[in-house]
């Protein structure tokens, strides 16, 4: 984030002393969201996902361990000054995860959320200039529901558009 911030302020994407939240965390916190995942577990062998341990501890998909094995202080000694260590099982690999519509659907309840989500309608453009997503091809040529253009600046139907992106580097 902090990176993308500093991108930002240097293609003068982001007003002059803009503040811009460091971490995941401050992020939804400072929109109103709740940093509330579901944690799921994963195997290291075949990247499964299971919502719940199974019974073995062991994949279902290619029986690899889901769990580890770690020593730990209890913080106590012996009769002789050593330390004692207990061990304790933890999942190899978590994953946390909430669903897009749970996130969106969360972050739409702030009051003024929606108008924010339609400020682009407003945005300047100038004709032969890509200066964002808005001035592609994609984001024209895209089809509602209803056949008319999915992103109308001049529409303001009962409806809010949202859409995402995707992106994947390989």
């Amino acid at each position: 984030l902090d990176v993308l911030g500093m991108m930002l302020k240097e293609l003068k994407h982001l007003p002059a002393g803009f503040k811009y939240d460091r971490t995941l965390r401050r992020v939804y916190r400072s929109s109103d969201m709740k940093d509330s995942f579901e944690e799921l577990l994963m195997c290291e062998a075949c990247c499964a996902v299971h919502r719940e341990l199974p019974e073995d501890g062991n994949c279902l998909k290619c029986s690899a361990s889901l769990n580890r094995e770690v020593k730990v202080s209890t913080g106590k000694r012996d009769e002789n000054e050593e330390v004692v260590y207990k061990t304790v099982t933890y999942p190899r690999l978590r994953l946390p995860y909430k669903s897009v519509s749970c996130g969106i659907w969360e972050y739409l309840q702030s009051p003024g959320r929606e108008d924010l989500c339609e400020l682009w309608k407003s945005a300047e453009r100038r004709p032969g200039i890509l200066s964002d997503i808005q001035s592609g091809d994609v984001w024209k040529s895209l089809r509602g529901p209803d056949g008319q253009s999915f992103f109308n600046t001049a529409s303001d139907g009962p409806e809010l558009r949202i859409a995402l992106t995707l992106a994947y580097d390989t």
